[in-house]
């Protein structure tokens, strides 16, 4: 039997990113992040570009948020609902929202969410050549699993990553 195992840690502070790392965006949306985006595949660190990060981290966010819906409203949420915030839980637990809107956020993707009951899947696919693709998907308990692939769209067949840190901010809406 395989077991496997996901280090996920999100940190939120005060440390500035380095210059020239952040995308060159307005305030108040998501390319003008000052985050510290860090994933490893095998235990070895992965390059990503400063567009692959962006997509990561709203990958992250739906995944944190997807977990709270399923935790707490017995489900998993449609985008919409994780754009538009409001779902509230059963056990009245208000689940947080997406600080942006990544289908009409980021120009560089395009990003899909399919949910269940029991499980959920979502993907960052790139708009051009040059560009690594996510997908992540979760059935059951645990954590979701994370794919990556370098040249493109995602699946379960491309690179399971082992790990993934963001440092000072997140797209969850606290």
């Amino acid at each position: 039997m395989r077991t496997s195992s996901m280090r996920i840690v999100v940190y939120l502070g005060l440390a500035a990113c380095p210059p020239g790392l952040a995308w060159s965006a307005a305030a108040g949306d998501p390319g003008a992040t000052t985050a510290k985006v860090s994933i490893t595949a095998h235990g070895q660190a992965l390059s990503l570009q400063r567009d692959e990060q962006i997509a990561l981290m709203f990958l992250t966010a739906i995944s944190s948020l997807e977990d709270d819906c399923m935790r707490h409203a017995g489900r998993g949420c449609s985008m919409d609902e994780l754009v538009n915030g409001g779902v509230q839980g059963a056990d009245k637990w208000k689940i947080n929202r997406l600080k942006f809107d990544p289908r009409t956020s980021d120009p560089n993707y395009t990003y899909t969410l399919n949910a269940g009951d029991t499980n959920w899947e979502a993907k960052a696919t790139p708009k051009k050549p040059g560009l690594g693709g996510f997908y992540f998907v979760k059935a059951g308990f645990g954590f979701a699993k994370a794919f990556y692939n370098p040249k493109g769209e995602a699946s379960i067949a491309s690179t399971e990553t082992d790990g993934y840190n963001i440092e000072n901010d997140s797209f969850v809406a606290y």
